[in-house]
């Protein structure tokens, strides 16, 4: 059992007897533990110039988000200012928490709101439900897990916030539309005290639930790669899918303790279909804990807003593919050819290098698949995607092909680009793979290696946990009709032979087959109504 020092058990007890909530209390503990591990030292015994030299390392080195690094002065300013009341002025002098930029908010149309909870939940009921009442209401994450029964008042059109943030409850109005669509979920899956319950103890759903289960993760390699990923392909997609699984791999253990499980698609092509080599990864939201006695229990993020934070994220992608990439050239596997002659030569590898470790690498996270049921419609529509959709395609000549993509460097703007179709052809043609490439691959508790004998210790945990999200009911599916079996319309018989083919122009190509062809070639006319 780890020991707490003296120091930190009076700034618990400071903080406990002003009456701050749990959550506040364990920020402000683990950002002046941080300070102290940083120095080494006891943070009382440090002064002005090691508080600016531990912020300064989170913007820089560790490179956290403006919420994060404001979070980290106030609570240091609650240890050095209100509880060892020293003067926070000499201290934080010249340390400034980061501007928040001030935006209007953006008002919906109905029909807007509409698409939002019928396209934002996927069709499902519980998901629908809460983000109406999260919507409707105007109320907090917290809040809505929280909401009980006997909060709701639906003669007075009325629903108490019983759990508020700073313990301030309120009332707010309650809508005709919210009420039916209320009474329809409790109608169906009858809970018994908090509205928003599942679990065989009917316990609150936690905010890791309301917001997610999974996690949508993109890795992306800077442009200047693209041309090296073209001329060694196998060997930097496999880098990419080891760079980007092991960066989250090693954030599940360090800061939960967990295995995660982790589904990572390649995706090779941009809007444009130029090459973007860019990794999708699906990764759980939480993992398999093992205690030292050999139990097993799922442990999910502590915040309800994220996964990891993305730029520390990011840093450490990059280092480990940079690695990866130098490790390469030393056992000389990689291929340099044409203009990449040069970077045989070590002067200008390290150049290279030193403007890959100076660029901003693009790695985007954020929670968006919600429950069993659209994990796997997100799997069955996003894995086999190819670079183009046929309905993107608008005209196409005996000379050009048009089609529709996305310029996000202004905007996310929908336009047209036309291209002749050998340079359509051209640029289909990067996204083919090496033959036998792997591009869907599993790892952590959905390893092939380990997913057999790990998946069942996973659901086993998460039975009763609060973040089970269970299976809805599934659906029959309809039978097909059965369909009479084609005749030949010369002499009735059952059994079809194909012969050969008719294409759209009605020029019959053969079969190039023993028996069939020869009386083909002695003139006997094919009757074929069938071209498949």
């Amino acid at each position: 059992m780890k020991t707490i020092t003296p120091l930190r058990q009076k700034f618990i007890d400071h903080l406990t007897l002003r009456q701050l909530s749990e959550r506040t209390v364990q920020t402000y503990i683990q950002w002046v533990a941080d300070l102290a591990r940083f120095h080494k030292a006891s943070p009382d015994a440090l002064g002005r110039p090691e508080i600016s030299s531990f912020v300064l390392h989170l913007i820089q080195e560790r490179k956290l988000s403006d919420c994060s690094v404001t979070l980290a002065i106030k609570s240091l300013r609650a240890f050095y200012g209100i509880f060892l009341r020293q003067d926070v002025a000499v201290l934080f002098s010249g340390i400034r928490t980061p501007r928040r930029t001030l935006q209007l908010p953006r008002v919906f149309s109905p029909d807007e709101v509409e698409r939002l909870l019928t396209v934002g939940t996927n069709g499902d009921p519980l998901a629908r439900a809460f983000l109406m009442t999260v919507y409707g209401c105007g109320l907090r994450l917290s809040e809505a897990v929280h909401v009980r029964i006997a909060d709701i008042d639906s003669k007075r059109f009325q629903l108490r916030v019983s759990h508020p943030k700073g313990g301030r409850e309120r009332l707010v109005p309650l809508s005709d539309n919210l009420l039916r669509e209320l009474r329809a979920w409790y109608r169906v899956h009858r809970p018994t005290h908090w509205l928003f319950s599942q679990g065989p103890d009917q316990d609150p759903i936690c905010k890791g639930t309301a917001q997610n289960i999974y996690y949508h993760w993109v890795f992306t390699l800077p442009s200047i790669l693209r041309p090296l990923v073209l001329q060694n392909q196998a060997l930097l997609y496999r880098l990419l899918f080891d760079a980007a699984s092991a960066t989250l791999l090693q954030f599940g253990r360090e800061r939960f303790g967990v295995e995660l499980g982790i589904t990572a698609l390649l995706h090779t092509w941009g809007q444009n279909l130029m090459d973007h080599p860019h990794v999708h990864c699906l990764v759980t939201g939480g993992g398999l804990h093992t205690a030292p006695d050999g139990s097993h229990r799922w442990v999910g993020p502590p915040q309800s807003s994220y996964l990891f934070p993305v730029k520390a994220v990011a840093a450490m992608f990059a280092g480990k593919f940079i690695d990866g990439l130098q490790q390469l050239r030393h056992h000389n596997k990689l291929t340099f050819e044409g203009t990449l002659a040069g970077w045989k030569e070590d002067p200008a590898w390290r150049g290279m290098i030193a403007v890959l470790r100076s660029s901003k690498w693009v790695v985007f996270g954020k929670g968006s698949v919600t429950g069993p049921e659209c994990v796997l419609e997100y799997l069955g529509r996003y894995t086999h995607r190819v670079a183009i959709a046929n309905s993107r395609i608008t005209s196409m000549t005996d000379r050009t092909v048009s089609f529709r993509y996305k310029d996000y460097r202004d905007g996310s703007t929908l336009k047209t680009m036309t291209l002749s179709g050998v340079e359509f052809v051209h640029r289909l043609s990067l996204h083919v793979l090496p033959e036998g490439f792997t591009k869907i691959r599993h790892y952590g508790l959905l390893g092939n290696n380990r997913r057999k004998r790990m998946l069942p210790l996973a659901r086993e945990a998460l039975k009763g946990s609060p973040w089970h999200v269970a299976m809805a009911p599934v659906k029959a599916c309809p039978t097909r009709p059965v369909e009479e079996e084609p005749e030949c319309p010369r002499c009735g018989a059952a059994e079809l032979l194909c012969i050969g083919r008719l294409d759209a122009q009605g020029r019959f190509t053969p079969l190039a087959e023993g028996a069939r062809r020869a009386r083909i070639q002695l003139g006997e006319p094919p009757i074929i109504s069938d071209t498949s």
